[in-house]
């Protein structure tokens, strides 16, 4: 037998025990497997639901979950282990930067959202570790697909835990904060759906929003001072008012139609 067919075989009984050896290992276990963020930033809302959701994702991906220090008293690792199935947690005194989590991963999943972390996204501030992730994430160009149970106030109503006692206004704010993340393009779904919509993004499939992404549009603080010099009123319905646009509409008497 020449040399040639010799190596040809033998490499041939290689390539076929390697794929043997692939095909028993599971998807999330081997080294060229993706990576998928899963915050958890505290409070009980949609949480049974996202634990599983991200338990079905762990099984096709490498899960690291990010407890804040709520989360990790409310929550707990070993929990988190146990129903969600992740690889590998960061705990808040653990020192992992924010830029080497996003860099080693393919999607961000606020998995369990708090008013206070929609908040911080909300304004775009960078003083906590998941509000930096989360923001980081996107200036990077990473996907971010965020479960918003916890903090919307129809499902909060719905859930009896009492938005449909909350002061008009409140209620309001978060909608706003919860529209800024969409125009920000993050993803912002029940925690139902965050399983599938992370799996479509791994694949390189744009998942279906459940609104148009940027469908509300963005009153600004010129929008209302250009109103005031025209002498006009500004119909804001189902749009984006930003703090400093509601300051100087109350400061220079322009009336904000349909709030």
């Amino acid at each position: 037998m020449d040399q040639d067919r010799l190596r040809r075989i033998v490499a041939e009984q290689v390539r076929r025990a390697l794929r043997s050896e692939t095909a028993d290992v599971p998807p999330a276990a081997r080294d060229d497997a993706q990576t998928v963020i899963a915050i958890f930033c505290g409070g009980r809302g949609g949480l049974s639901t996202a634990l599983a959701q991200v338990s079905g994702i762990a099984k096709l991906a490498r899960m690291v979950a990010v407890l804040t220090p709520a989360a990790k008293e409310i929550i707990g690792e070993e929990r988190l282990r146990r129903e969600a199935r992740v690889h590998e947690t960061v705990l808040p005194d653990s020192r992992v930067s924010p830029w080497e989590l996003i860099d080693r991963a393919e999607v961000i999943l606020v998995a369990q959202l708090t008013r206070t972390t929609l908040a911080r996204i909300g304004l775009g501030l960078s003083d906590s570790f998941a509000s930096t992730l989360v923001l980081s994430a996107l200036w990077s160009g990473k996907p971010v697909v965020v479960a918003k149970d916890g903090v919307d106030p129809d499902l909060a109503a719905r859930d009896g835990s009492g938005a449909g006692d909350a002061p008009r206004a409140l209620v309001r704010l978060y909608e706003e904060y919860l529209d800024r993340l969409e125009a920000l393009g993050c993803h912002v779904i029940p925690a139902a759906r965050i399983g599938d919509t992370a799996i479509s993004l791994l694949t390189g499939r744009e998942p279906s929003r459940e609104r148009p992404l940027q469908s509300r549009r963005v009153i600004t603080e010129e929008d209302v001072r250009r109103a005031a010099r025209r002498g006009e009123s500004i119909e804001v319905t189902r749009a984006i008012v930003t703090p400093l646009a509601r300051d100087a509409a109350q400061e220079l008497g322009v009336d904000l139609i349909g709030r």
